[in-house]
Order: structure tokens, then sequence, then C-alpha cells
């Protein structure tokens, strides 16, 4: 025997349809609406033989009785036999239902009430079909159209065949007005549900969207990318350019497999990405192991100079104790500059949000000409930080493109000022 784990798992199925599977799984959704369809052309196909079968036992419109019973057992073989087959359903089903309403009106005329069906076999069938049935579905419908139209035609000139009395024909007057009025009520329905889906459906993506365009762009530029505001392009007058580029990564990259150097620098950005979204600062992009941000570019979310130097002391200290956690000698080396700048949306395929401007050359410097595991910034970084933090002057250097320049490397909030926080965050 089998071990119970290799047993395939009992499929619940129901004229050959496979019903297996959660509520919420499309699949399983379109196997219930399948099997609606078909427990409707069983019942109908039944409905078809019982109504031919009085007919030829009331010796009624013997042509339209052998027809309705034809009919209805072609419908139940197929329902059997054609199973996936649906153009071949979709052929004989539509078909076969504009021959009945033809012979019927043909046998007994306009008066049993038929017409109704001759509307139905004309109107349902472009609901039903899509662009992907193609061509031969379209013929299909052309035919059994031309089929209706040249019954009804011919039904105003041409007397009816058999006669049915008074009462048979208001009967099935009756009966075929309440039959296409369920039906006509049952589609209602059916795409009534299908539009509230297809409503939710697209709502869902468009929130999907909208989080992948917020997660790319800072949200007040999201928003002016989907009003078709293009090109985006802003001048600002103090803006806070931060760089963090990795120290030892490039050797840890050359000696370890890529999977390892990868999962590292997504423990590292993962990270980072948090701490600035958290102090509603602008990630700007990731170069190879550096990492940008800037603070200031957005009116609703601040974050100016102060947040961009406690971010670089948290990011910092994070590297820091992970390097101790894993035993790497890994570091960061941090520049910043406080400037005018450009900050626009660039790329027709793949936009990017990006900053331009001597600000952002002169970050970058900073960061280039400092130390592991400091913070090293410009004369207009500290005037924007103020008193409220401590710096160490150094010797003057040369940058490119700025020529000589005095920095400082940034030592953490001034005592006082520490305290006031620690005060504030209790």
């Amino acid at each position: 025997m089998k071990p119970e784990a290799d047993r395939p798992a009992a499929r619940a199925t129901l004229l050959g349809i496979d019903l297996s599977g959660s509520a919420d799984d499309p699949l399983a959704s379109r196997a219930r609406a399948l099997l609606a369809s078909r427990l409707t052309s069983l019942l109908v196909a039944l409905i078809t033989v019982t109504i031919g079968g009085a007919l030829i036992a009331e010796d009624w419109a013997d042509l339209l009785a052998a027809a309705l019973i034809a009919t209805g057992i072609i419908r139940l073989v197929l329902l059997f036999l054609a199973k996936d087959r649906r153009s071949a359903a979709f052929a004989i089903n539509n078909i076969g239902g504009a021959l009945l309403v033809a012979l019927g009106l043909y046998d007994i005329g306009s008066a049993g009430g038929l017409d109704v069906w001759a509307m139905l076999v004309i109107g349902v069938p472009p609901l039903t079909m899509g662009r992907h049935d193609g061509a031969r579905r379209r013929t299909v419908y052309a035919i059994c159209v031309a089929i209706v139209v040249a019954a009804e035609v011919l039904a105003r000139f041409i007397p009816p065949h058999a006669a049915l009395p008074a009462h048979v024909l208001a009967g099935w007057r009756l009966v075929n007005f309440a039959g296409a009025a369920i039906v006509l009520v049952a589609l209602t329905m059916v795409y009534r549900k299908t539009l509230e889906r297809a409503e939710r459906q697209v709502a869902e993506q468009q929130q999907v969207s909208e989080r992948l365009l917020t997660n790319i762009l800072p949200a007040p530029i999201a928003e002016r990318l989907k009003r078709d505001e293009y090109p985006i392009a802003d001048a600002h007058k103090a803006v806070t350019v931060m760089f963090a580029d990795g120290v030892n990564f490039s050797e840890f990259a050359a000696n370890n497999k890529p999977e390892t150097v990868v999962e590292l620098l997504n423990i590292i950005v993962y990270a980072f990405d948090d701490m600035a979204l958290r102090r509603g600062v602008e990630k700007i992009k990731t170069i190879g192991d550096a990492y940008m941000v800037a603070g200031g570019l957005t009116e609703e979310r601040g974050g100016g100079a102060a947040t961009i130097a406690e971010l670089a002391f948290e990011m910092l200290d994070f590297v820091h104790d992970l390097g101790r956690r894993i035993g790497l000698g890994i570091d960061l080396r941090i520049g910043i500059h406080t400037g005018p700048l450009v900050a626009g949306v660039i790329g027709k395929h793949k936009f990017s949000y990006d900053v331009w401007g001597d600000t952002v050359n002169i970050a970058a410097h900073l960061e280039s000409a400092g130390e592991p595991g400091r913070v090293h910034i410009s004369e207009a970084t500290a005037r924007a930080l103020g008193p409220g933090w401590r710096v160490e002057p150094r010797a003057p250097i040369v940058l490119k493109g700025a020529g000589t320049v005095s920095t400082c490397f940034l030592l953490g909030p001034a005592p006082a000022a520490a305290a006031a926080a620690s005060i504030a965050a209790q």
C-alpha cells in the first residue's frame, strides 16, 4: 500500500468539474461558475425534452416536438462529452437555440411568445463572447442572427403550420415570458457580481500601483505625476544631502558568494530605508554599496539638517553593531552638505526621482574625503545645525569642483541638546 502522504488527494468532482480548492482561489471560483453553467444546460435540456414529449403526446406541433427532443438529447450528450470544448458547446447550443426559435415560429407562429427567445438568442451571446473567442464564435453568432431574423420575417407572411388550442398558446406564452424573465434576472445578477468583482480587482491593483509609486517617488511628487504633470522639476534653496559609502565592502564582495553579498547589503539597505522613512527624509538612490538621502525636499515631510545628522549616527551605530554580530570589519564613510539644488523626475519607461547641483557633488566629495566611522560635514551644514551640535574642525581640504574649503567632523548633539532630546523622548 502507498503511504498516506503519497496518496493523491481526493478531488470533489461534479459533471466532470474539479471543485477542489479554497473559496478564495480564482480557479475554484471559475470551476463553480462552470458548474453553474453546466447545471443550467442540464436543466434546459431536460425541460426541452419534456416539452417535446408533451407536444407529441398531445399530437401538437410534431415538427417542433421532434426538434425539441433532438436538441435536448444533443445538449445532454454534449454536456458529458464536450468537457472543456467550449467552442463546440457554444456553436451547438446557440445554433440549436436559433433553429428551435425558427421551427417554433414556423410551426405555431408568434402567438406562443417565442419572440422573447428570439431576442435572447440575438442579445445574450455578445455578452458572453470576448476578444479571445476569435472569429469562429462571431461566425456562429452571425449564423444564429440570420436564422432568427429570417424566421421572424417569414412568420409574418406564412400562417402557422400547426394549430394549438388558445388556452395552450396562452399558457405557453406565459411560460415563455416567465422563462425569459428568469434568464434575464439571472444574467443581470451574474453580470452585476462580475462587475463588482472587476471593480474590486481594479481598486486593489490601483492600491498596489500607488504603493509602488510612493515607494519610488515622494508622495507629493507621485500625486503630481498621477495628475499627468510632466516634466517635474523643482528648485530648492536649502536641502541637506548625505552620502554614506561602505568601507571594506569591496573586499567582502570579492571573497564571498554573490548570494552572501546581496543578503548582507539587503540587511543594511532595508534597515536604512526604515530609518529614512521613520525620520521623514527621502532616499534618493543606492549606488553599489553607497546610500544617498536628502532632507528638506518636501514641506510635508520636513527633514532638515538635524534630521539627516541624527540619521547618520543611527546608520553608523547599526553598521557597527551588525559588524560585531557577524564578525566583519565593516564601516561607513559619511559626507553631508547643505545648499541649493534641483530635484525632478527623469526617464520614460523606468523613471526615477533624482537631485542635481553643486550641493550633491560637494556631499559626495565630503564622503570620499572623510574617514571610516565618522560624519564629515561642510561649514554650511554646521551652520544649519546650529549650536546644539558638537563639531571637530578640520584643516582646510581641497575638494574637486569646490576648491579649498573648511570642513569638520560631526561629533554628536551637544550635552544640553542631548539631555533635552532624552527628556522629550521619555
